[in-house]
């Protein structure tokens, strides 16, 4: 009974939490990641996605070129904004064809 309420205490903590970004004020940030990049995006000083290689691929597949990191983040920004869903699948990554390489 004890772990059911510490679990109920953290889910509402955790959704808080969540309502307290502006989720109309993220940032991204691109960074060197081996022979490629990632991106974080920020909000409100906090880190709310970390993504060091390219969303659904293997992590030792990172961004050519930090152009693409922008773009694929613009997109996670852009979802964040509409409170959609953040993850991006591989088919939408394909759509945008992106340059990939390895780390």
């Amino acid at each position: 009974m004890v772990g059911l309420l510490s679990l109920l205490f953290l889910f509402m903590f955790y959704t808080t939490s969540l309502r307290e970004y502006d989720r109309t004020d993220p940032e991204a940030v691109i960074f060197r990641n081996g022979n490629g990049y990632g991106y974080t995006i920020n909000v409100n000083g906090r880190v709310a996605v970390r993504q060091p290689s390219v969303p659904s691929y293997d992590p030792s597949i990172v961004f050519c070129d930090s152009m693409e990191a922008v773009r694929i983040s613009r997109l996670v920004i852009s979802r964040i904004r509409n409170e959609e869903q953040v993850p991006l699948s591989r088919s939408e990554i394909k759509k945008y064809d992106v340059a990939l390489c390895e780390k």
